[in-house]
C-alpha cells in the first residue's frame, strides 16, 4: 500500500514516489532427476585360446596331512 498524504504541525506532506524495476535472479527447484544403478551378470561360455596352465598336485593322508607336493614348474614367458 503506497503513503498517503498527511498533515503534521500546519504541514501538508505529499509523498512522492519512484517507479523502479528491480530485477531478481534465484535459483528455484523446477524438477527432480533420480537416478538409479544397477549390475546385471550373464554367464555365457565361448571358446578362448589358452596360453598357460599351471597345476598343482598333492597328496593328502586321510588324517589331512601332505604328504607329497608336486614341483612348480618354470615361469613361462609369453611371445
Amino acid at each position: 500500500m503506497p503513503p498517503v498524504v498527511r498533515e503534521e504541525n500546519g504541514v501538508t506532506i505529499i509523498p512522492v514516489l519512484e517507479e523502479i524495476l528491480v530485477v531478481e535472479k534465484r535459483l528455484v527447484l523446477r524438477e527432480e532427476v533420480h537416478v538409479r544403478q544397477t549390475t546385471a551378470g550373464e554367464d555365457v561360455e565361448m571358446p578362448v585360446t589358452l596360453r598357460r596352465q599351471h597345476a598343482v598336485i598333492e597328496r593328502v593322508s586321510p588324517e589331512g596331512h601332505v604328504t607329497a607336493l608336486s614341483p612348480a614348474p618354470p615361469p613361462e614367458l609369453e611371445p
